[in-house]
């Protein structure tokens, strides 16, 4: 099953590739060069980078407001005086 078709390993193994992708670019490679290194074509690697500037500031705003949530739902469950 695809990511695109909901599968949850799918998609999992989908941000691992892309994160991946991102982390390389980091680093100065190229989209040509990851494209060989993961056996991808070129294009389907190469909007990554770009893609993923633009909502970097949502994706940042989002991850922020999942951590703050867990910290709290962890803090609470430590609380003994709390029932």
């Amino acid at each position: 099953m695809s990511a695109a078709g909901g599968g949850l390993a799918a998609a999992d193994g989908c941000a691992e590739v892309i994160g991946g992708r991102l982390e390389t670019a980091a680093l100065g490679m190229g989209h040509r060069q990851i494209a060989a290194r993961l056996g991808l074509a070129e294009g389907t690697v190469r909007g990554w980078p770009r893609r993923f500037l633009r909502r970097s500031e949502a994706v940042r705003r989002y991850l922020t407001v999942a951590l703050v949530a867990v910290a709290v739902a962890v803090a609470v469950a430590d609380d003994p005086v709390m029932p």
